[in-house]
This record gives structure tokens, C-alpha cells and sequence, in this order.
């Protein structure tokens, strides 16, 4: 199965992520020399700002997990309030690195707990149930009881037209495709001088009905 954009979106957010941690991480805590200096602080700078990229790709695909905080349960509500907690932290470190060199010591302890933040945000769908919502369990019963009343009410049809003239074993018999079955109701209808014997909408509906092979079989 190939993997869904977000989790091809979840897995590189990570992985810039971790890619501006260790650089951070190695320009202050190890002596390097000055050719290496650059090159980790151009990689730092490059997977900040694709973190910041995926992160706003990772909100527009959250908007859709907005409607999911109505439907009941904390995780839902944690997940949406985690993801706008990370955006102010985002914005002072853009800042303090652009404008305020000397908060520059606070930048390690930032950086490590917007990662850290990061790292459950991604997590974090796993833990919350797949569970239908209310609304969508009232939705699928409301479309079976009408499924059910539909194939109910052509049932009726079929019986009060089709049985004028010939037993229902002889329709039952039959194995044909819609266009087949379309095809045959129009060549009966020619057999009845009632114009009014079957409708447009009640011949379609009949052999929609006996094309899926939805007539009980007596």
C-alpha cells in the first residue's frame, strides 16, 4: 500500500526536525572548524525553514481533524491546541536568530522543546480512535433504512406489474444485465395498451432492481 501524503508529510517534518537539532546541537556544543561552522549553520538554517514549510503544510491538513473536536473526546482538542502552541514558540526563535543575538544561549532550550512538541504532535493521530462520530452512525442507518424502503417499495412494483401477466418464477429465471433488463421491461410495456401501465422512473427502477439481483427468489 503506498504511504498517504500525510505521513510522507509527517515523516519529512521529522526529519528536518532532526536535521536542525543536530546541527544545532554540534555548532554549540562541539569545537569545529570554521569551513564546517558554515556548512552547519546553512544546514541549520535550511531544515528550519523547511520545518516551518511542513509544519504550515501539516495545519492545512489538520483543518480537516477540526470537525473531529465536536464529536467528543480530549485527544482531538490536545492535538489542535499543541499545533497552535508550536506556532508563537516558532516565531519567537525565527526572532530571537534574526534579532536578538543576545537570547542566543535560550535558543538550544527553544529548539529542543519545539522538537520535542513536534515530535508528539506527529504522534499524536495514532492514539486518537478511528471511530465513526455520531452524525456519521445516524447517516449510515438513515441510507439503509432508505435502501431497505427503496427495494421494499420496488418489490411492490414488481409484483403488482409483472404478475399480471406471467408468474414472478419466470422473472426470477431470468440472468440479465441492466441494459438487458431495460431493454426487456420496454418490449412487455409494448405488450400493454395502458400507457399509464409503467412510468419512465418505474421501469428504470425495475430493472436497476432485478439487474443487481435484488428480487427474493420464491
Amino acid at each position: 500500500m503506498e504511504p498517504s501524503f500525510p505521513f510522507v508529510l509527517s515523516v519529512s517534518f521529522l526529519a528536518t526536525g532532526i536535521s536542525a537539532v543536530l546541527s544545532m546541537l554540534v555548532l554549540q556544543g562541539r569545537s569545529v572548524s570554521g569551513t564546517r561552522t558554515v556548512r552547519l549553520r546553512w544546514i541549520h538554517r535550511v531544515s528550519g525553514y523547511l520545518f516551518i514549510l511542513l509544519f504550515a503544510g501539516l495545519l492545512v491538513e489538520m483543518l480537516d481533524r477540526l470537525s473531529m473536536v465536536r464529536a467528543g473526546g480530549p485527544l482531538p482538542i490536545l492535538h489542535v491546541a499543541l499545533a497552535l502552541i508550536l506556532v508563537p514558540m516558532l516565531l519567537v526563535k525565527a526572532a530571537i536568530g534574526r534579532w536578538f543575538k543576545r537570547l542566543y544561549p535560550h535558543l538550544i532550550s527553544l529548539g529542543l522543546s519545539i522538537f520535542f512538541l513536534a515530535v508528539l504532535l506527529v504522534c499524536m493521530p495514532a492514539l486518537v480512535p478511528h471511530e465513526n462520530p455520531p452524525g456519521d452512525a445516524h447517516a449510515t442507518a438513515a441510507v439503509s433504512s432508505s435502501a431497505a424502503t427503496e427495494s421494499a417499495n420496488v418489490e411492490i412494483l414488481l409484483k403488482d406489474r409483472c404478475a399480471r401477466c406471467h408468474t414472478l418464477e419466470k422473472v426470477h429465471e431470468q440472468e440479465m444485465d441492466l441494459p438487458q433488463w431495460r431493454e426487456t421491461i420496454a418490449r412487455m410495456q409494448g405488450y400493454v395498451e395502458d400507457p399509464q401501465f409503467l412510468t419512465i422512473a418505474e421501469a428504470d427502477r425495475l430493472a436497476r432492481y432485478l439487474a443487481d439481483g435484488k428480487a427474493p427468489r420464491e
